[in-house]
């Protein structure tokens, strides 16, 4: 399969799992890695290619999801994300924004993309009856306003999380973590919530070879 073959069966859906306005977006991985990434497979550009043709996302459309989202995070092969975060926490990376989502908020996330691609899919229509938005990874908050819906379950059992807290105040940050909620400080610019978009790691601007090959033409002319 062709290069341009993939990215017209893949960018439009891409762009929703990676991110776009209306879904989320994994911490760190720009539109550029992930295309990349899906350029290595042609599983994945049918994968992509298949993504909001059902409001109801298939179990095997999901484990495809699922492994494309480990090979992201350098796992290739893998499907497990919970086992995934695991590994990587042991090898040394605990900052939650260097992990991969877990099962549950990934769950979400997919149902988010898969939505946004179906109402993509289905445009043209004059009228378009959708199932309800908060079954597919949104949810409204207590003014009404539609918000993500990040995870389905508690991060952790009750009873574990009553007895973790974290009473320094510059541990987190000499340690290079972002802050939490279970934090002592106070007016803190270390938390993971004063993050912008600008801290991307990789370019969201992508140009195919064809574009890189004339661009390089044209300043060898010049």
């Amino acid at each position: 399969m062709s290069c341009t073959e993939i990215e017209e069966l893949s960018c439009d859906d891409e762009e929703a799992d990676t991110r776009c306005d209306t879904t989320s977006a994994f911490y760190g991985k720009g539109k550029v890695k992930a295309l990349k990434i899906a350029r290595t497979n042609d599983e994945y550009a049918i994968l992509f290619g298949n993504l909001g043709k059902t409001v109801t996302l298939s179990t095997q459309l999901k484990n495809g999801l699922y492994g494309f989202v480990c090979h992201l995070y350098g796992y290739e092969g893998r499907s497990d994300v919970n086992s995934v975060r695991y590994e990587m926490f042991k090898g040394g990376k605990y900052d939650e924004e260097l992990l991969p989502p877990n099962q549950d908020s990934l769950d979400n996330h997919i149902r988010r993309a898969n939505y946004q691609c179906y109402i993509w899919r289905h445009a043209v229509q004059p009228i378009l009856r959708l199932p309800d938005f908060c079954d597919h990874g949104w949810k409204l908050d207590e003014e009404g306003n539609v918000t993500f819906n990040w995870m389905s379950l508690a991060p952790a059992p009750d009873s574990i999380l009553e007895f973790v807290n974290c009473k320094c105040k510059k541990g987190c940050e000499n340690a290079v973590m972002k802050c939490s909620d279970l934090c002592k400080c106070t007016g803190c610019k270390n938390s993971s919530t004063n993050i912008t978009d600008s801290l991307e790691s990789d370019s969201n601007t992508y140009n195919s070879p064809d574009e890189c090959s004339s661009s390089e033409n044209s300043d060898d002319e010049n």
